[in-house]
């Protein structure tokens, strides 16, 4: 991505970049977004080049279309902009302040190589139009739920009738990892990314953190689990 902007902005000089990231990589929960966005936001604080949001969020999107082999924006947006983010086309994003919600994510200890890719194998061409009527509708229930600040509709729209039932092969015990976390409260629960890693909304959510790891457990496979909360902070200057 910095690469790309030295090509196409004339830039004369080089650039060193260090990152120090806390994000597990290939686990589905946004790695190279991360890297992709702090990059972005940095090169263009540091160069002066005064993007607008489309501007900047789409030159992190050729980060990580370096990773993934297209620029999708659906990561690199929420990394930059905090909040819930919908992307439409040309990176036109929407952004809404998310309601406040407790989330448990729950990453096993199982390795793919070529995850990305594995993952998109996964997935059929095609779809049954049922399922694709039911995915929009909850896609639509969860817009309302953000900007209703309605958590319990937040999570239980959380339901995704087109990959994770592919993915999910991914993932060893799945079924009873989600079908535990909905037991001790969860609202919703699903698969976070590309996976494996699973993620749960709830009240209760060391509960539902400890039940998940307990079902992975179950299937004799390791795992940590994450407690957090929805950010609206953003890429920022520390």
């Amino acid at each position: 991505m910095i690469n790309h902007v030295v090509e196409h902005r004339g830039v004369r000089h080089g650039l060193r970049v260090e990152i120090e990231k806390g994000i597990p990589p290939g686990k589905g929960l946004g790695s190279s977004g991360a890297s992709a966005a702090a990059a972005a936001y940095a090169v263009d604080r540091l160069l002066r080049l005064d993007l607008s949001r489309k501007q900047i969020v789409g030159l992190a999107a050729v980060g990580e279309a370096a990773v993934t082999g297209s620029p999708h924006a659906d990561n690199v947006s929420a990394s930059l902009l905090g909040g819930f983010t919908m992307v439409g086309a040309d990176f036109d994003v929407i952004r809404l302040e998310p309601p406040d919600v407790d989330i448990a994510v729950v990453i096993p200890d199982i390795h793919y190589e070529n995850k990305t890719k594995l993952a998109r194998s996964l997935l059929p061409e095609l779809v049954k139009l049922k399922e694709a009527v039911l995915n929009v509708g909850n896609a639509s229930r969860m817009a309302a739920a953000v900007a209703l600040k309605d958590s319990v509709l937040f999570g239980k729209s959380i339901c995704d009738n087109l990959v994770e039932p592919h993915r999910a092969e991914m993932i060893p015990n799945f079924w009873a990892v989600k079908r535990a976390a909905l037991d001790a409260g969860a609202y919703g629960c699903s698969i976070a990314g590309g996976g494996p890693s699973v993620f749960a909304v709830g009240e209760n959510s060391v509960e539902i953190g400890r039940a998940m790891s307990e079902a992975f457990s179950d299937a004799g496979v390791r795992s940590e689990v994450y407690y957090t909360r929805p950010s609206n902070l953003g890429a920022r200057v520390i």
